[in-house]
């Protein structure tokens, strides 16, 4: 099985993207779908939300600074186009 650490890396790399961020103005309703969703998937797999939080503390903010990540990440991508 794996630590909440392997499953927070695996789930963000599966499930965040920089395009959700741009669903919704500023991206608030994105991230709280995305953190409802994480949250949901630890307890499926047997994490509780404190482990969850103990490893990246608010999940809500977690989730909105990988959403800017990887849109930042992608701006840089395009600009290089």
């Amino acid at each position: 099985m794996m630590g909440i650490r392997e499953f927070v890396d695996f789930w963000v790399e599966n499930c965040v993207h920089a395009d959700e961020e741009y669903e919704a103005p500023g991206g608030l309703d994105a991230a709280r779908m995305l953190t409802n969703r994480m949250i949901l998937a630890a307890r499926q797999q047997g994490f509780k939300l404190k482990q969850l939080m103990d490893e990246v503390g608010d999940p809500l903010t977690y989730i909105r600074a990988e959403l800017d990540k990887k849109n930042a990440d992608e701006k840089a991508r395009m600009k290089k186009e």
